[in-house]
């Protein structure tokens, strides 16, 4: 689309926005804004499904309440911007910069969102169900209450992400780093001269239920056991090691002082 175009569109969008005569909502649905500068673009409830955004600037845009459902927004900048509520459902952000961008209550069922910077995001309420948040960068977002069920969250940094309340159910944290996380009882562990070349277990509590993630694996306490066992000899003592020491770890947060807030916590 051209300049002068996006010019006149936002222009009336504007005026629809806000009641006046004249305006018109502003219908961008599979256009072509690659690359397009849009900082700072009030779009707020626009429909921009299917509209190709690959590089486009969108920091510190209003888009609160957008149909952006399948838009492809990979390597997009919507630092800082305000996304609540709106549909980005089966959108590409994959490697987009979602730095301190407001995404509450939004729907980002099945998007793709790996390699995503979302660190200090707010994601509370969000529909991340499905999704690929795959080495995406957590770090610090809220999360509290978020739908995370069946996410792939392998290899994400959660570190310092608050996830109170937020639905873990069938999501993948395979290689998922969850230091100083709150809201999440969990364990992990990684050692030099593993026979694995230092991968990690990770041990979580979803749903009042220990679960176990290490590379492809995952599943309970009694599925690993089985798994070191039926597994490669030579992995079989650095494997039981990690095992033992999460578990452990997990133990003892479990313990009977620490059960009522524990239940409180990943109810």
């Amino acid at each position: 689309m051209k300049t002068e175009e996006l010019k006149i569109v936002l222009e009336l969008h504007l005026k629809y926005v806000h009641g006046i005569i004249g305006g018109k909502c502003a219908d961008l649905s599979h256009a072509d804004l690659s690359r397009a500068y849009l900082s700072r673009a009030y779009l707020r409830s626009a429909d921009l499904s299917g509209a190709d955004l690959r590089s486009a600037d969108l920091s510190g845009a209003d888009l609160s309440g957008a149909n952006l459902r399948s838009a492809n927004l990979s390597c997009a900048d919507l630092s800082r911007a305000y996304l609540r509520s709106a549909n980005l459902r089966s959108a590409n952000l994959r490697s987009a910069n979602l730095r301190s961008a407001s995404l509450r209550s939004a729907s980002l069922r099945s998007a793709d969102l790996s390699g995503a910077n979302l660190s200090g995001a707010d994601l509370s309420g969000a529909d991340l169900s499905g999704a690929d948040l795959s080495r995406a960068d957590l770090s610090r977002a809220n999360l509290r209450s978020a739908n995370l069920r069946s996410a792939n969250l392998s290899g994400a940094n959660l570190s310092g992400a608050d996830l109170s309340g937020a639905d873990l159910s069938g999501a993948s944290l395979s290689g998922a780093n969850l230091s100083a996380s709150q809201g999440i009882v969990y364990a992990q562990v990684a050692f030099n001269q593993h026979g694995e070349c230092g991968r990690q277990l990770l041990a979580a509590v979803i749903k009042k239920e220990v679960q176990y993630f290490c590379g492809c694996f995952i599943g309970s306490e009694q599925e690993l056991a089985e798994y070191i066992q039926e597994g490669k000899k030579e992995y079989e003592k650095s494997r039981t090691k990690a095992f033992n020491f999460v578990r452990e770890c997990i133990e003892e947060a479990l313990s009977p002082e620490l059960k009522k807030a524990v239940d409180t916590l990943v109810n």
